[in-house]
């Protein structure tokens, strides 16, 4: 009988022991995984004729911040410690290029592909504004949402193909009218603010928009915007007066 009881404590023992060897196992597969990147120059300026050359001078910078040999490389720890990682190596990345005149213009972003969102984005120009930030997925779509809500009130049709100008008169002049535009911008999409107070332009997978505040005909400002994600990927340029 005794010898029964130590046999059946010795195999509760071992059941014990695997199931916090697996459970453990489970925990640290979770928090401790290969996360996977990639970077690549989502918008480029080809017109001049040194533009590979600012182009590697870039992404040769961003590739010894990051450790990189390639446009894809690997993290190993948690998604949040593997992306914090990756945008504090672009930001010394973007530090070390602030000395830098460029004469084309350069959007570069780093992807984590198992997230699928956009860690950090670069912007270097011939303006000098150069710009560095990350935004998510939900603060890009939500900046989309805004616009496209703007957009429905004086095309309710949207998101139809409308033929010809779109045109505005609800703002007393630009100011008016920029100060609303900037506002349709989520307030964590932080890559887009920076980018529409520097370049009056924003740029991700769910649209493309640009302002233009001066010489414009018939009108004090225009928007000239195009939605990716919408069925047809509508394009409509409003002037507004």
């Amino acid at each position: 009988m005794k010898s029964t009881m130590n046999r059946m404590l010795a195999w509760l023992a071992l059941m014990a022991a695997a199931i916090l060897t697996f459970t453990f196992t489970a925990c640290s597969d979770d928090e401790d995984i290969k996360v996977t990147y990639t970077y690549v120059f989502t918008e480029i300026s080809a017109s001049h004729p040194d533009f590979l050359e600012e182009k590697g001078k870039i992404e040769n910078a961003f590739k010894s911040a990051l450790g990189a040999t390639g446009s894809n490389f690997t993290k190993r720890g948690t998604v949040e410690e593997c992306d914090k990682q990756v945008y504090a190596a672009c930001e010394k990345a973007c530090n070390s290029l602030k000395g830098e005149v460029w004469q084309g213009d350069y959007l570069l972003e780093v992807t984590n592909t198992l997230t699928e969102e956009v860690v950090c984005m670069a912007v270097f120009n011939a303006d000098n504004e150069n710009i560095f930030g990350g935004s998510s997925q939900a603060a890009k779509e939500n900046t989309a949402k805004n616009f496209a809500n703007f957009v429905k009130k004086i095309y309710p049709d949207f998101p139809a193909v409308q033929s010809g100008g779109l045109t505005c008169t609800d703002f007393k002049n630009e100011g008016e009218c920029f100060a609303f535009m900037y506002n349709q911008i989520d307030r964590d999409d932080i890559m887009a603010q920076k980018r529409f107070r520097g370049l009056c332009a924003i740029s991700s997978e769910y649209l493309i928009m640009s302002y233009k505040r001066s010489d414009v005909k018939n009108g004090f400002s225009k928007l000239d915007i195009w939605f990716r994600k919408e069925k047809g990927q509508p394009r409509y340029i409003i002037t507004f007066k």
